[in-house]
């Protein structure tokens, strides 16, 4: 059975405006570890997804190593709500809210920042979304706003496994690109911190998962319990 059919489911000032770019980056990158199987609504032939690969505002591309089976990593892909509920359970940061939406999913970060990813690409050894951010706040124009493209390129190497993230992204209308190209320099380090950091955070989820799953059980009841049985 394919494991990319989709879902498993059971200030007001202008320094501000400047900070909340970065922001909107901070919901897509812990939120990739979370929703690589967002149900398919584009594909990787559509123009906007070519068109953000071929003309992005800031582009990021990094290697990444996860000591885990290939069998054990894609099933852990293929289960993005639990996934969800295993992130908050392990109290990591941001703490976020994860719903499945008519299409992809729809992810709420406690500060108001909303976003929206959905599946473009699924394969053994790769998949592909298309992310779009918006801040939900008083003091930031709704018009702020951001999309990125989002892929990752993996094999099993051993017992783990080896692969390269790349992520594309532009503001998706101009004053929110414009922000972007005055913080090119910045919103790289933060793609890399974050990426980083929060890698090493779905790794000791990862890691549990494949050596104890135990010790996870004993954590959860009900309903995620009954799901997390019939996963892993």
């Amino acid at each position: 059975m394919s494991e990319c059919r989709g879902f498993h489911l059971p200030a007001k000032e202008a320094g501000l405006k400047h900070r909340i770019v970065p922001r909107l980056i901070w919901i897509f990158i812990p939120a990739v570890f979370l929703l690589f199987t967002a149900s398919g609504g584009a594909d990787d032939r559509g123009l906007k997804f070519w068109t953000l690969l071929e003309q992005p505002t800031v582009k990021y591309e990094t290697d990444f190593v996860v000591a885990v089976p290939l069998e054990v990593w894609n099933r852990v892909l293929a289960h993005p709500l639990l996934m969800a509920k295993l992130w908050n359970l392990y109290n990591f940061q941001p703490a976020y809210e994860v719903h499945a939406a008519h299409e992809g999913v729809l992810v709420v970060d406690p500060s108001g920042i909303r976003g929206q990813l959905i599946m473009t690409d699924c394969l053994p050894d790769r998949r592909s979304f298309y992310g779009r951010g918006s801040v939900d706040h008083w003091a930031i124009p709704s018009f702020i706003s951001a999309e990125g493209v989002f892929r990752f390129r993996y094999a099993e190497e051993g017992p783990q496994i080896k692969g390269t993230f790349q992520a594309y992204l532009r503001g998706d209308n101009k004053t929110t690109d414009l922000l972007m190209k005055l913080t090119a320099g910045r919103l790289k380090n933060l793609l890399h911190r974050r990426f980083t950091n929060n890698l090493n955070d779905m790794k000791k989820i990862v890691a549990d998962i494949a050596r104890n799953p135990d010790q996870i059980r004993q954590r959860l009841s009900g309903e995620s319990l009954r799901e997390f049985n019939s996963i892993f």
